[in-house]
């Protein structure tokens, strides 16, 4: 009787896990940073005192979800960590600073969920096509930098490197 017991708690401790897990993951979102000066510290755990893994820099954005009333747990660039939840902005505003097209390509690059290569593709956006919208970045000349694009109406992340773009005078 009591070997039952230990695997239906066991089982009952694996159900509430997984659910919860799947419950987090439904959760992420994307989010813009702002309310800050240049950049936000993404951090090893949620204490302003952890080991930062990097900068994330005003305007970039990251895919978050709420961890406690502080912190959010957020991806960025194919790294996760926290960012304090203060400097996260659900109103996402696009850059208007010039016409993105895809380039540098054989013939498309893949719109991802996450801002990872191993994340899912959304969809495949074609050579030489025009993105919608794109969301700000930082302009470093790191490889495998992601950023926030639009296109034909879906929202996800792509690859830095595979777009160029046509400057308007005026961020019109």
């Amino acid at each position: 009787m009591r070997a039952i017991k230990r695997s239906f708690a066991l089982a009952l401790c694996l159900c509430l896990l997984l659910g919860s897990c799947g419950t987090l993951a439904e959760s992420f979102s994307a989010r813009q940073i702002d309310f800050c000066k240049e950049y936000v510290n993404l951090r090893e755990r949620p204490d302003s005192k952890s080991r930062s893994l990097g900068q994330v820099y005003i305007g970039e954005v990251v895919v978050a979800a709420p961890y406690d009333d502080a912190f959010s747990y957020c991806c960025y660039n194919g790294q996760y960590g926290y960012i304090r939840s203060e400097y996260l902005n659900a109103n996402i505003q696009p850059w208007s600073e010039g016409t993105f097209y895809v380039t540098n390509c054989r013939e498309y690059i893949s719109l991802r969920r996450m801002p990872m290569k191993s994340a899912d593709v959304l969809a495949r956006i074609p050579l030489g096509a025009t993105l919608d919208e794109i969301y700000y970045h930082d302009g470093g000349d790191t490889t495998d930098c992601f950023v926030y694009v639009k296109y034909k109406g879906q929202y996800g992340f792509v690859l830095w490197d595979y777009l160029a773009a046509e400057w308007h005078e005026g961020g019109q």
